[in-house]
């Protein structure tokens, strides 16, 4: 038989007419080729191809299971093995079909594709390729002419919730904006700097935060893009230990502390300059304050207040006290100073009654404007605050905050907060007073004496405890599962054994039956040779013959109910067998089950241990608070502990925006005219904080680090339509490939920012969507070929496959505790399936369009949905019911991201509106708009 060789399929194209031999070309011989440069094969070999073979040999076509359109196509083959031999042209089927050496010819003549044969020239270049060594191009192809965007197209088809659920992020068009979602503005818009003021040259694709918070990743045309969050310590630089008091001027230029032997290092704010030092009185300085215009700097020592010119460092006026100072504050014209004493006086100075210092004996104590007296005890905390007029506030030993007329000399207000009260500080709109007493709680009050808001303790604790008790539900499901997976095997072993009794009841009845048919089979034998021994004897007897006929009868019916008990034993030998091997496999599931389900029981152990913990250490004593400053916008207050933890607070909830580790405890305290917090530790540093989150561009993966914006050697496909990281951050998966031929499934190292593996084949067309399980160990995925599957996130070896969309499969997502994976498609249906053994467990047909966008919601079986209706759905898995609508939405929505606890769903898509609802209502919260459309000339109007 003619052995098949690699371009047989092509005949299924070819037109079949009779073609005369002289037609057929003989072989071609090769030309003699020179390019001055190695062969390359996208610029010189694949348009011959392309021109003459890809109608039959495409990624799309792959007819013979062959495709001539990739090296590796060409090395791996079709039906008849390797097409090329590197190396080797007259081993390479390829090249022999090519030059008409070897039948069958490529291409065959005549075909459909009307493609003619190679020409020497071709069949050079062809087999100099081979002979160099059958080499991928270094490019995968020329540089993309990019055009910019229509200003005015703005769709979101990405979104992310970060870890803390404070921040969520918008791909909208090839720009990425961060919004705040407590105090619901934008925070952040991100930009590459190859590209000037956009993120990626095309549509951001798909977004997700990293689970630890510090990264996020962007998918774009053939590249995913990772962005780094800047850590909130911007700047460290040596001071002393033991500073106790720090100010800056409210210009932000100049940076005063206090030093251990009373004198004061006054250094300009960006590190570099000069430091100067002034003397002070030798006491300890107590406090410091900058006046309004930056040019003075106030300090306190004992009952001396000094006053300093910034400009030269020296010391233009001196004011003794009647008693010791403990606080000092400037009027907000800066000419007052006002004083809170140990004797629970305030008292108010004109800037003038500080005069010159003078050498000899000190001066006598001074006479104030006016003083405020409320208590006996130390003030300790000055502020001002605003209502319907100007008032101070006072606090301290005595733990009252009073709100006082200065002019009119009298106390307003008198709220006995219970403690002690250590510092105050008023909001930038001076509507609001933030009180911090010595048990570290911080008082919110408004300027008529309303409390706002309390903030205390360490709100990470509650965050652990919470973590831990999710984690806890998701142990005792998983073991729920494992326990009941043993029982149903269990029940399946007691099924096998009684199937296997009656199998070898079977077996026995079938060995009696042989054992009776065969004395009677020699019976009837012996019979009917008795019989034809007879009618042998006697020819023309015709009751012999008779008796014969009736003998061989009798015998064949023996004959055949032993053939027949025979096929019985066969057969019950074949089901014993049967059964014996189900019931082994059944026992060693068995035993695979139960060591899952005793894994599984240890897990929810650790998981009880966890939450004890967690909830111990929320109970231990936490850091008192001891030190509170505002952002300089007034939409957060920041504390911070005795162990150095800065917490940023938005007050209106009372929930924390951000928490920052620092090597303290602090010494001093205070913002500077950026918006950063300074602070000074016990251990001599001055720590310059940013509170507020930003991001940097910190790598790319799919091109090389070279290659800046040219994508061209990339070695991811297509867009980048999903990626997802893993658990513990370190890994990220994603999901691209070409329409209608491929479909990429990768996994990449996070830190060294490699691919760590390729799933080959992982899909036919276009990957839409991945995602990892809770645990990390298996990753699902979905496409354009209407499958989604699962994969061993470890191996890369596939898990399950479900079928049963009808059209392309645009996202998929896990429940907590692995049992159940939900899909949305573009056949407008979400399915639920079983991972275990990959059946549907529902479809949910509540959309009218495609399912683009769903999420599981928390850890519940609670699926928040996005679709091409303009519906935001919230349905429940085990029952599909369609419990919530959250509307608004006037086109495609393509992105959908939900809170653990419902609070908040936010949805985004072709109208470029960023919506957040609260999930438990189905209200509209807020939305984010896209940007305003450029507006158009006169001229452009017209037309």
């Amino acid at each position: 038989m003619r052995m098949i060789t690699l371009l047989a399929a092509c005949l299924s194209i070819v037109t079949f007419q009779s073609v005369p031999a002289a037609d057929e070309p003989g072989a071609i011989t090769a030309e003699e080729v020179s390019l001055d440069r190695p062969v390359d094969f996208r610029q010189d070999v694949l348009p011959i191809f392309r021109a003459k073979c890809l109608a039959c040999h495409s990624e799309s076509v792959k007819e013979g299971e062959l495709t001539l359109e990739t090296v590796e196509g060409l090395l791996h083959g079709g039906d008849s093995g390797p097409a090329v031999v590197a190396g080797k042209p007259d081993e390479s089927l390829v090249y022999l079909q090519a030059s008409r050496q070897q039948e069958s010819f490529m291409p065959p003549l005549p075909n459909k594709a009307n493609a003619g044969p190679l020409t020497p020239r071709e069949v050079g270049i062809l087999k100099l390729w081979i002979q160099e060594g059958a080499k991928t191009s270094q490019d995968t192809g020329p540089a993309i002419a990019w055009q910019s965007l229509p200003s005015g197209l703005h769709p979101i088809y990405s979104l992310a919730l970060s870890p803390d659920e404070t921040l969520v992020a918008a791909g909208r068009g090839n720009r990425i904006a961060i919004y705040d979602l407590v105090r619901q503005r934008p925070v952040a818009m991100l930009s590459d700097p190859v590209l000037g003021d956009i993120a990626h040259r095309d549509f951001v694709h798909t977004l997700d935060f990293s689970p630890d918070g510090q990264w996020l990743a962007s998918g774009g045309y053939r590249v995913v893009k990772l962005w780094k969050k800047t850590a909130p310590l911007e700047e460290e630089r040596e001071l002393e230990a033991g500073v106790t008091h720090i100010a800056v001027s409210p210009d932000g230029q100049w940076i005063a502390t206090a030093r251990p032997d009373g004198s004061i290092r006054l250094e300009p704010r960006i590190a570099g300059g000069d430091v100067r030092t002034l003397a002070g009185t030798g006491a300890p300085v107590v406090d410091l304050a900058f006046t309004p215009d930056s040019a003075v700097l106030l300090s306190a020592s004992g009952q001396t207040v000094q006053r300093w010119s910034v400009s030269d460092a020296t010391l233009t006026g001196v004011l003794t006290a009647p008693g010791p100072v403990t606080v000092l504050l400037t009027s907000a014209d800066g000419t007052q100073v006002v004083t809170g004493h140990a004797d629970g006086a305030i008292r108010i100075w004109s800037n003038s009654q500080l005069a010159a210092p003078t050498e000899g004996t000190p001066a006598e104590p001074a006479m104030p404007q006016s003083e405020l007296r409320g208590g006996e005890q130390s003030v300790a905390a000055l502020a001002w605050i605003a209502a319907d007029a100007p008032r101070l506030a006072s606090g301290g030993e005595d733990g009252k905050l009073r709100l006082w007329d200065v002019t009119g000399g009298t106390e307003v207000l008198s709220i006995d907060q219970g403690t002690s009260i250590v510092d105050a500080a008023n909001s930038p709109d001076g509507k609001q007073l933030a009180v911090l007493g010595g048990d570290g709680v911080v008082h919110i009050w408004d300027g008529a004496g309303a409390k706002v808001a309390e903030l205390s303790g360490d709100p990470r604790r509650a965050r652990r405890v919470s973590d831990a008790k999710d984690e806890l539900s998701v142990a005792q499901a998983r073991k729920s599962l494992a326990e009941a997976a043993v029982g149903e095997t269990e029940k399946d072993i007691t099924s096998r054994d009684e199937s296997l009794k009656k199998a070898n009841e079977q077996l026995a009845a079938a060995q009696k039956a042989v054992e009776e048919a065969k004395p009677k089979l020699a019976e009837a034998q012996q019979k009917q040779q008795a019989a034809t021994d007879a009618a042998a004897a006697k020819p023309d007897d015709e009751a012999l013959k008779n008796a014969q006929a009736e003998a061989e009868k009798a015998t064949q019916a023996a004959q055949d109910a032993a053939k027949k008990a025979d096929e019985g034993l066969a057969s019950a030998q074949r089901g014993v067998e049967l059964s014996e091997k189900s019931l082994a496999a059944a026992k060693a599931e068995l035993e695979s089950r139960k060591q899952q389900r005793d894994a599984e029981v240890a897990g929810e152990t650790l998981a009880n241990e966890a939450v004890a913990s967690a909830e111990t250490a929320a109970q231990e004593a936490a850091p008192v608070i001891r030190w509170i400053e505002w952002t300089l916008d007034g939409s957060a207050l920041a504390t911070a502990d005795g162990q150095g933890l800065v917490t940023l607070w938005h007050v209106g909830t009372q929930r924390p925006l951000a928490t920052i580790s620092t090597d303290g405890p602090f010494t001093g305290w205070s913002t500077s005219a950026d918006g950063r917090f300074l602070a000074c530790t016990e251990s001599g540093r001055l720590l310059v904080l940013q509170p507020e989150p930003h991001w940097q561009l910190a790598g790319q993966l799919g091109p090389t680090d070279e290659s800046g914006a040219d994508l061209t050697s990339s070695v991811l496909l297509g867009r980048v339509l999903a990626i997802d990281f893993s658990p513990d951050s370190a890994r990220l998966a994603t999901g691209s490939g070409e329409a209608s031929r491929s479909g990429q499934l990768m996994l990449w190292n996070v830190a060294e920012q490699t691919l760590e593996r390729e799933i080959p084949e992982a899909h036919s067309d276009t990957v839409f969507a991945v995602a990892f399980s809770r645990d990390g160990l298996q990753l699902a995925s979905c496409a354009a070929d209407k499958f989604a599957k699962i994969f061993d996130a470890g191996t890369g070896a596939l898990k399950n496959t479900f079928e049963g969309h009808t059209g392309h499969v645009h996202s998929v997502a896990w429940l907590a505790d692995g049992s159940r994976l939900a899909t949305g498609g573009a056949d407008n249906a979400i399915k639920v399936w079983n991972t275990a053994t990959g059946e549907q467990a529902r479809t949910i047909n509540s959309h009218q369009k495609p399912v683009l966008g769903l999420t599981f919601i928390g850890i519940t079986e609670n699926i928040a949905s996005a679709g091409g209706d303009k519906a935001v759905l919230l349905h429940t898995a085990s029952n599909g019911k369609n419990y919530r609508r959250c509307d608004g939405s006037t086109d495609f929505v393509h992105a959908i991201v939900a809170s653990r606890d419902e609070s908040l769903v936010i949805a985004g898509g072709e109208d470029g509106a960023l919506r957040v609802w609260n999930g438990k209502d189905g209200k509209l919260i807020t939305t984010f708009d896209p940007p305003a459309a450029p507006a158009a000339s006169d001229a452009q109007a017209a037309r």
